[in-house]
């Protein structure tokens, strides 16, 4: 079907799901991602539904189980005996009825009369159901990027998953939006903005706090290096989001040479460098919180006999601190 007051002949500005930097920092994490093709389409249909990045789309193409809150209004559909094969959804309000426009601005203003929880080119909303993102103003093709956000489950032996949220334009304005996670979870990670913790992964980060502040530290400098259970943590207080900045260098150099990956055997070390927020491709996995003035990462170190660690901070060719860890 079409929508209302469209010709047969249209060509519709179509998003399908694309290769982007998340969808590979989610394949990366074991995270599989679907992809629809035109293929999905009827071949009359092909033709029609086009992508031009530079303006807004007139169309997306639905996954209901990731576009679980924002309900744009079905336009397109392609059904194979009985199951659903393809929907497409519009972001553009102009395309709808005014009822259905009046829902999304009645939206964006209970979303936009909070304060968002994490700021920066597109604002973060949480409340009590769902996470909110905002941008204003939204340039042209601006609402056809998706949203995403990596969930961290409370409980360590769970994997970590991925949601996406699709947008609209209201007014001057895009919105996207996707319900909070049912189970309990530690952190929100949003790429490229920041992470948002749980009550129940502070309290935890404060019990370690206490715990580790009751004995001296493995290591001195800008941040206090513990070591514990073949786990390091990295402790500054007082701290302020710019101490975290600078990228870590973390240097394990083993008992065995023949324990390194093949490709490291050449240095005679591990490089497990990483930024305090973690959940980048091109750095190793910690875990950072800022929580009470405090700075807490934790970093799991290989399970393999280690001679010496080296770590520290740099910015650049400049190293900022380095401390030795020590061996056993």
């Amino acid at each position: 079907m079409r929508a209302s007051g469209e010709q047969p002949d249209a060509v519709f500005n179509v998003q399908l799901y694309t290769s982007t930097r998340a969808e590979r920092e989610f394949a990366r994490l074991g995270i599989a991602m679907r992809h629809r093709n035109l293929e999905l389409f009827r071949q009359r249909d092909q033709r029609r539904f086009k992508f031009d990045p530079q303006r807004d789309v007139d169309f997306y193409v639905r996954d209901h189980r990731r576009d679980a809150v924002l309900f744009p209004p079905v336009l397109y559909e392609r059904r194979l005996y009985g199951q659903e094969l393809v929907q497409v959804a519009t972001p553009d309000l102009s395309r709808v009825d005014e009822a259905t426009a009046g829902a999304y601005r009645t939206l964006y203003r209970q979303v936009a009369a909070t304060a968002p929880a994490l700021s920066g080119d597109v604002d973060v909303y949480r409340d009590e159901t769902a996470i909110s993102w905002v941008k204003e103003p939204c340039p042209p093709g601006g609402v056809n990027g998706a949203r995403d956000m990596i969930v961290v489950p409370l409980a360590a032996a769970e994997p970590r998953y991925a949601q996406r949220a699709r947008g609209v334009r209201v007014d001057d304005t895009c919105l996207w939006q996707a319900p909070l996670p049912e189970q309990p979870f530690a952190k929100i990670v949003f790429p490229n903005i920041g992470a948002l913790a749980s009550a129940a992964h502070l309290e935890e980060r404060r019990r370690q706090h206490a715990t580790l502040t009751t004995r001296p530290p493995a290591a001195r400098s800008t941040f206090d290096v513990y070591r514990e259970d073949g786990t390091l943590f990295y402790l500054k207080t007082p701290c302020v989001l710019a101490d975290t900045e600078a990228p870590f260098f973390l240097h394990v150099r083993p008992v065995h040479l023949g324990d390194l990956p093949r490709h490291r055997r050449q240095y005679g070390f591990d490089a497990l460098d990483f930024r305090f927020g973690g959940f980048d491709p091109h750095w190793h996995e910690a875990i950072g919180d800022i929580f009470d003035g405090v700075c807490l990462a934790t970093l799991d170190l290989p399970d393999y006999s280690i001679a010496s660690i080296a770590t520290g901070q740099y910015d650049g060719d400049a190293t900022l601190w380095r401390v030795d860890v020590g061996g056993g």
